[in-house]
């Protein structure tokens, strides 16, 4: 059992804890999101299919036998996951959501407060998802099968939510890190999981992570401090980060990131991708499918695939 799964039940009350880790092995490595919704019950969630937990330990299409979720289940989760210091977190307050120890995603269901336009808390949560995160090492050997990256090359990882682009996003950084320098901005801490001082996911010998800082400031310092090679980041669309990326572009740095699409021509229609592939940041382009598997991989300058 790996530790992020072990992070993850460490978020919940007792009982629920306990209903969880009676399920099979086989089922336990499957699983990707563990779901509380108060008066509901409790879910895991496979591949794209959601299942109720029963007390026997099983996994059910049916709410017979399946564990059952409170308010105080809710509230213990809720507040285990920001470690009982609310005012501590709170821009994660605003956003919705929070990484834990591990790299594990928990998300927020909830009523939304609004200041001059702009979230400013929630309050009243009803229902939590607790997202596993994935080191899954090799997963990204199709992307040096088939891009030559014996000199540094850009490229942007598309994909839906949930079709794993930061487990593929976080293997390419550990092969071009054991190559090359890597600077790692890990807003979220989904990449590298740094806790403590430590950084808890293998992400290659020569990177240097910088952890709960915007890409927008994470670039710049990077650039200036820490002289990568490249530059790899998660989820990319906020026009002001443009000028980052073209501060680390005309420093010679090339960018590995990730963006929210279904497909490469989807990517091409945001504006800010499309302007950044106009203007030859990206090198490359790669489609992840919901299954997981790369769909797609297309260069962006001309340049011929490795075969």
């Amino acid at each position: 059992m790996n530790n992020k799964y072990i992070y993850a039940l460490d978020l919940l009350p007792l009982g629920l804890k306990n209903s969880v880790d009676k399920l099979r092995i086989s089922d336990i490595m499957s699983i990707s999101e563990i779901r509380l919704r108060t008066n509901g019950f409790l879910t895991v969630k496979r591949q794209q299919s959601e299942a109720f937990v029963t007390y026997g330990g099983n996994l059910s299409t049916s709410t017979a036998n399946a564990v059952p979720v409170y308010k105080n289940d809710v509230d213990f989760t809720y507040h285990r996951a920001f470690e009982n210091s609310l005012y501590s977190y709170e821009e994660e307050l605003k956003n919705g959501y929070i990484t834990t120890r591990g790299g594990n995603r928990v998300g927020f269901s909830s009523s939304f407060i609004y200041e001059n336009g702009r979230v400013s808390r929630i309050h009243d949560v009803t229902g939590i998802n607790i997202r596993i995160a994935r080191e899954i090492k090799n997963v990204s050997r199709p992307v040096f099968e088939n891009i030559d990256f014996k000199k540094p090359k850009s490229l942007i990882i598309c994909g839906a939510p949930a079709s794993g682009k930061t487990t593929l996003l976080r293997d390419i950084a550990r092969e071009l890190g054991n190559r090359y320098t890597v600077t790692i901005i890990d807003e979220r801490n989904e990449i590298a999981s740094a806790a403590d001082g430590v950084i808890e996911n293998d992400v290659g010998r020569f990177t240097d992570v910088l952890s709960g800082v915007t890409k927008k400031e994470g670039i710049q310092r990077s650039v200036r401090l820490l002289s990568p090679q490249f530059i790899v980041c998660d989820e990319i669309g906020d026009r002001e980060e443009l000028k980052s990326f073209e501060y680390a572009k005309n420093s010679g740095v090339k960018i590995i990131a990730t963006t929210h699409c279904d497909s490469i021509e989807d990517a091409l229609k945001k504006p800010l991708i499309k302007k950044m592939v106009k203007q030859s940041f990206f090198d490359y382009a790669l489609c992840i499918s919901q299954n997981r598997k790369i769909d797609e991989i297309k260069c962006l300058r001309g340049e011929s695939l490795k075969r």
